[in-house]
């Protein structure tokens, strides 16, 4: 994966939500950053996301989506502070700045979190919103007053009680695994099992619980964490099921009249891999393979459908560690279908095709010097012979080697102490690592490469002869 890494950890995590804000036709991202009291955008640019841009917003961001709420090319923004007990509306200005959020005061509690849908399929969306007043939950489902003046009033279209509910939702999704015509969502609350509302066909401006008896609901969707639920055809009888992931496999589920009914399972590798999401890939119209990202392990699974129609454990890759919120697919200009899974410090770009990074292993040195670990090191062609050479920093022992490479070996041209760490000395002593900094880059003016690295409250210069 491409890895964008947002900003250091806080509190909350990040929330983020996708559209196409500047109306381009490509799909940017806007991350809530809540311990900073700002949103970040990202716009993207071919099969990249360009450099990040930061706009002040409101504090402790707990929930962001976009949608088409008014009859305009751009996607607009709506977010909610649970801490300011505010929700606010914002679109991206011509001069290119998020613009800071308008309040939109629904009288309907305190919000919680919201989610964008188009509940009479008109083609542009309502907001359903969770609020709180006194310990009680309320779903409510508001729309603009004029579709074509941004930033006009607001109308509650419905309210809905959540009866029985004690912990307050973390969030809450649009989800596709109704019948056809319907709109619904999922209700996500810790330790408890999820809500599930949908319309019915000719009550497009009604929302009725569904499977609220539902054993499966109550035990198996307990406690099921965003990023493990999906929804895509994999039984390939153009109705889509619901994909939830769980320690050891994942399992598609049907909804069937007003319960659901388990149709597949998707073993993983082991019983005890906890997966944390499941990400189809199609191939002709068809889900071919799915892939798994195991949190304990830091890896993906990769399971193939089989002859028989089986999904089985085929391999694994390690990824690293991703405190994953949720994960969606974006269509791209190529066709296919790409990921973005959401951290709380990062999110990752998996492009579906080629022309994107791999791993492959080109060469290795190990060092001959004792007791050296390297900490740092840096790539440049000092002689400009179009061969690389690697300038390799032990800040522990203040130790630098200079490495060259012959076809895929290296070796070791030349190394010094930098310094000599003075055993008797009791004073400040500077950072863990020194060097703590490398610079190449010609210093003198004469054309050629030099070196400098910055040392304690110095810095050294190493010119080239």
């Amino acid at each position: 994966p491409e890895i964008y890494p947002i900003f250091k950890k806080g509190r909350i995590a990040a929330s983020y939500t996708q559209g196409d804000f500047d109306g381009d036709g490509d799909f940017d991202l806007v991350v809530a950053n809540p311990s900073e009291a700002e949103v970040v955008l990202f716009l993207k640019e071919g099969q990249r996301y360009a450099a990040p841009k930061h706009f002040p917003s409101f504090s402790s961001i707990s929930s962001i989506v976009s949608g088409r709420f008014y009859d305009q090319k751009a996607s607009q923004l709506v977010m909610v502070s649970a801490e300011e007990k505010t929700v606010g509306e914002s679109v991206l200005g011509e001069r290119g700045r998020l613009i800071f959020p308008k309040v939109l005061d629904f009288k309907a509690g305190d919000p919680v979190v919201c989610e964008a849908l188009d509940l009479d399929r008109d083609g542009f969306d309502e907001l359903a919103i969770v609020s709180e007043v006194q310990g009680d939950y309320t779903l409510s489902v508001v729309r603009p007053l004029d579709r074509k003046q941004v930033r006009s009033g607001w109308e509650i279209l419905l309210s809905l009680d959540l009866e029985g509910v004690k912990r307050k939702p973390t969030s809450i999704r649009s989800v596709d695994v109704f019948a056809e015509g319907s709109t619904g969502l999922m209700i996500f609350i810790p330790r408890e099992a999820p809500l599930f509302f949908a319309s019915k066909p000719g009550q497009s401006d009604q929302l009725f619980e569904v499977a609220k008896e539902s054993a499966i609901r109550q035990n198996l969707l307990k406690d099921s964490q965003p990023s493990q639920v999906s929804f895509f055809d994999v039984t390939g009888n153009g109705q889509n099921e619901l994909i939830v992931g769980r320690k050891g496999y994942a399992r598609a589920l049907a909804l069937v009249e007003d319960d659901f009914v388990m149709v597949d399972q998707f073993n993983a590798r082991q019983g005890e891999d906890e997966v944390s999401a499941v990400v189809p890939l199609f191939d002709s119209g068809a889900v071919s393979q799915l892939i798994f990202y195991i949190s304990g392990a830091n890896e993906f699974q990769l399971l193939e459908r089989g002859d028989d129609e089986v999904f089985r454990y085929a391999r694994s890759e390690t990824v690293g560690q991703i405190n994953l919120s949720g994960w969606s697919n974006l269509k791209s200009d190529r066709g296919a279908s790409d990921s973005i899974f959401y951290g709380d410090s990062q999110f990752w770009y998996l492009p579906a095709e080629a022309q994107r990074w791999s791993k492959s292993t080109q060469g290795s040195y190990e060092t001959e010097l004792e007791d050296v670990h390297y900490t740092d090191v840096q790539v440049t062609d000092f002689n400009a012979d179009g061969a690389l050479e690697i300038v390799a920093v032990d800040g522990q022992k203040h130790v630098v080697e200079v490495l060259s490479r012959d076809g895929r070996d290296w070796s070791s041209l030349m190394y010094w102490e930098v310094f000599e760490q003075n055993m008797h000395y009791q004073g400040r002593t500077g950072g863990k690592l020194e060097p703590r900094q490398t610079v190449i880059a010609d210093l003198t003016g004469d054309g050629r490469l030099d070196f400098a690295f910055l040392i304690h409250d110095r810095i050294l210069f190493y010119p080239q002869d």
